[in-house]
């Protein structure tokens, strides 16, 4: 999957781990998904880490919500136990990124991991806001909420939280070529600034 002349990443000490968010764990080919990601980190001399790879046992969890916060911190374990996050911020449900998603690339973002993300969606948040909900006028939508009019791919906070730290959020309509772009920043970056 890695192209010739791309680097990999070559730590002395260990592989740096990277944690793959993202809405495809509702996805029916899930594992398939999981498995093609991890070896694309593989190639780059990292250690990809799916969401589904936390260590969890729910065996002692009485109620459906108790399995609910059971996974959610797994899921934070691993964000800790990880170097870096890349998220899949493709729209999901709606007109923004899956939540679950944006949670822990905030969260990864507050412990101070590299952070990069990717979509494959090229409208921006605005034009999808309009799209969905009517015509905007005077910043507004029809529900008189104000809109983002600052012409980026999501809410501020993500597009910026990214370009802030020289991530830029990776456009393409082909996923898995926008995951492996990000995978290259991360081999860069770390390559620039090892562990």
């Amino acid at each position: 999957m890695k192209p010739k002349n791309t680097p990999a990443y070559v730590c002395p000490c260990r592989k740096p781990k990277v944690y793959l968010a993202g809405p495809d764990v509702f996805e029916e080919n899930l594992h398939v998904r999981a498995a093609n990601k991890k070896l694309i980190c593989a190639d780059y001399g990292l250690e990809g880490k799916f969401p589904l790879d936390a260590a969890l046992d729910l065996s002692t969890c009485q109620t459906p919500q108790d399995k609910g916060v059971a996974i959610s911190a797994a899921n934070e374990a691993l964000i800790r136990e990880c170097d870096a996050v890349i998220a899949n911020l493709t729209p999901f449900r709606g007109v923004s990124a899956d939540a679950g998603t944006v949670y822990e690339l905030g969260y990864a973002t507050a412990l101070g991991k590299r952070v990069f993300a990717y979509t494959i969606e090229p409208v921006l948040y605005t034009a999808r806001v309009k799209k969905r909900f009517g015509p905007i006028k005077n910043g507004r939508d029809r529900n008189t909420q104000a809109v983002e009019l600052f012409e980026l791919h999501d809410n501020l906070m993500l597009d910026g939280s990214l370009q802030t730290r020289g991530n830029p959020l990776v456009v393409n309509p082909d996923a898995m070529k926008g995951f492996v772009k990000c995978v290259q920043m991360l081999v860069a970056d770390l390559n620039q600034n090892p562990l």
